[in-house]
């Protein structure tokens, strides 16, 4: 008997439902783990694009805030480059140095392990129409954020080169400068070749009437002169230098004769007519002259 008394006790605690049990609660949890969970509990598709959506949010902001972070530390590391490339000027005799620049491949070589370090990675895209070409930075972290930089440099048309000549000019520029933004790389003084474009434009003087361009093709000679840059050739010509220095400074002083001439003649006129003119009034017993 007491063992048939324990079979049915047995059968009855078998028959009565178990109770589910609350899911764990997550503490901080991530996408990955709210994701799992709705698997699990056989959540709504509706809810599931919801979750993925929030998942790709905070993905993209998570390796935003990374890119930043990542940036920050590279220009804190990264060193000033300095500007060694000299630029002459083809204007002069002796060829003096116009200016210095660091090119594109001088300033990628020595900022690359740093680059590296940081996670960073670039590539380059362009466009380009016939006047101006934009060169576009695009500079990836290795979390998945990316920005893009932009430089538009205008093509010169009228320089001393080719077509893809002027067109290779203004790639390098627009590329350099649009990597220097996209990293804020400094370099060691001011980088002016943006007038490299006009440098290979020939020089043209062109003298009109007038004294202020005749000042200055006349100071211009005198420092040419100063600066002691010509040749032997050229010294033995010193001479018919310095008269044409004279012809110019006769030329001024004739020049000035002729503007004090008509600024006299236009005093003259001037003043015959400001001569007062005689006023007739009418009086009712007559005409009366005042």
């Amino acid at each position: 008997m007491a063992w048939i008394t324990l079979k049915k006790k047995k059968e009855v605690k078998d028959l009565v439902p178990k109770k589910k049990e609350p899911p764990a609660i997550l503490k901080n949890p991530t996408p990955e783990m709210l994701i799992s969970q709705a698997i699990d509990q056989q959540v709504p598709i509706e809810h599931m694009e919801r979750l993925m959506a929030m998942r790709r949010e905070l993905k993209a902001e998570q390796a935003k805030e990374a890119y930043f972070q990542a940036l920050s530390k590279f220009q804190a590391e990264c060193p000033v480059i300095l500007k060694e490339k000299p630029v002459k000027n083809k204007k002069e005799k002796g060829g003096g140095v116009r200016y210095r620049f660091a090119p594109l491949d001088v300033i990628t070589s020595q900022v690359a392990p740093f680059l590296e370090e940081n996670g960073f990675s670039y590539t380059f895209k362009s466009k380009q129409t016939d006047t101006a070409y934009t060169s576009i930075c695009i500079s990836q972290h290795k979390f998945g954020h990316s920005e893009i930089t932009e430089f538009t440099v205008p093509i010169d048309k009228e320089a001393y080169m080719n077509d893809p000549q002027k067109v290779g000019s203004a790639s390098s520029f627009a590329n350099r400068y649009s990597f220097r933004n996209a990293y804020g790389i400094q370099t060691g003084d001011e980088d002016n070749d943006a007038q490299s474009c006009e440098d290979e434009k020939p020089h043209q003087e062109q003298t009109q009437g007038d004294t202020g361009d005749i000042e200055k093709v006349k100071n211009q000679i005198l420092l040419q002169m100063k600066a002691d840059v010509f040749t032997d050739e050229e010294r033995k010509t010193k001479e018919t230098f310095m008269k044409g220095i004279r012809s110019i400074q006769g030329l001024n002083g004739m020049l000035k004769g002729v503007q004090r001439e008509k600024s006299n003649r236009v005093a003259t006129l001037k003043s015959e007519q400001e001569v007062p003119k005689k006023d007739y009034t009418v009086e009712p017993e007559g005409v009366q002259l005042t």
